[in-house]
């Protein structure tokens, strides 16, 4: 054991600088997301398994920020730093109309769950979407809360503690237990627990010590496994139930491991100084560009609804893109406030 733990000691990666390929990841599955959600072609979610890229890249970050600081301290500052774009949706959604507390009396307590969102808060059918889309934030929340308790299983029992959760998985998704809006967080904490987890493993440099055969091997079967589940049950994509769901945690589990432990030279993206300025863009204003997609995308069907327009899903994006940016510009702000960073209106490539 003793051995092991120095090898993956030597093959850990620096902490100084950027990862820019990390960056670029984050920033193409966000992309990704948006994309998906606008046209919502199916093949999207296989092509790019986004949602496991950006849990991993969190589960990366958050090991090397528990290497250095106390755990209570990471855990604050995580949550300091995700929440206040989060307040700023809420209270803008709350105010415009666009998301209920639920019906009673005693439904009012539910507006606790916009400050700390461990659930998602309660919604009416018409503000449905703008509380789905915080699933992520929630699942992301849940992960920041457990990372100290996880990271020390992981170099304790590393394998056990990747297999777990997606072992653990199909007792939560298939039993119908935990699939109603607000109350999924278990079978979306397994899902991608496995993601998360990858991130640990690429930043301890488990990964990096891992043969490309048995890498292979393992990467192969998860996708078979999670393909066949997907092909032969009704398509849910992401954040679904049953037997789909778990097909696609076990793709994005795979695609993870793939992507989390390649390691490709990215000098070239310094001749670029466009696309690190926009991938700085969109990492720096991550949370925002994430809850206010979907705002911009019913608000452009809103629009084709009542004009009576007829085009196509595709045509939708440069518009659905244009209020996400201007959303970002109104707002982005905030996330530097989070950071503690002088708040611009754009920030420059690092």
């Amino acid at each position: 054991m003793q051995r092991t733990s120095l090898k993956l000691d030597e093959a850990r990666p620096s902490t100084r600088g950027r990862n820019r390929y990390f960056d670029l990841l984050r920033a193409g599955a966000l992309m990704r997301v948006i994309v998906y959600h606008t046209v919502g072609w199916p093949w999207l979610h296989l092509l790019v398994p986004a949602m496991g890229v950006m849990f991993a890249l969190g589960g990366c970050l958050m090991a090397k920020s528990l290497d250095r600081q106390p755990p209570v301290r990471v855990v604050v500052s995580r949550m300091r730093r995700l929440l206040p774009p989060v307040w700023a949706f809420g209270i803008l959604a709350i105010a415009m109309g666009w998301v209920a507390v639920g019906v009673g009396r005693h439904e009012w307590i539910h507006l606790l769950y916009w400050l700390v969102p461990l659930r998602d808060p309660e919604s009416h059918a018409v503000g449905f979407g703008y509380v789905d889309i915080l699933w992520y934030v929630r699942t992301y929340l849940w992960f920041v809360i457990l990372s100290p308790v996880l990271l020390m299983a992981f170099r304790k029992a590393p394998v056990a503690t990747l297999v777990a959760p997606l072992a653990l998985l199909p007792v939560a998704a298939l039993t119908s237990l935990f699939t109603s809006a607000g109350r999924g967080a278990v079978t979306d904490i397994l899902g991608f627990g496995t993601c998360w987890t990858l991130g640990f493993a690429a930043y301890d440099g488990f990964l990096a010590a891992l043969p490309v055969l048995v890498c292979g091997v393992v990467v192969a079967a998860l996708s078979a496994v999670g393909l066949t589940l997907e092909v032969a049950y009704p398509f849910a994509g992401s954040g679904g139930s049953g037997p789909v769901f778990v097909g696609y945690a076990l793709f994005s589990a795979a695609w993870v491991l793939v992507l989390m432990r390649w390691n490709p030279d990215m000098s070239w993206m310094r001749k670029s100084g466009w696309l690190r300025r926009a991938v700085a863009i969109i990492n720096a204003r991550a949370v925002t560009i994430y809850i206010w997609h979907d705002a911009a995308i019913a608000v452009i069907a809103i629009f084709v609804h009542a004009t009576r327009m007829h085009v196509s899903r595709v045509a939708e994006l440069p518009a659905v893109l244009l209020l996400t940016a201007l959303a970002v510009l109104a707002l982005g702000w905030v996330e530097d406030l989070a950071a503690r960073r002088q708040p611009v209106l754009l920030p420059r490539a690092g």
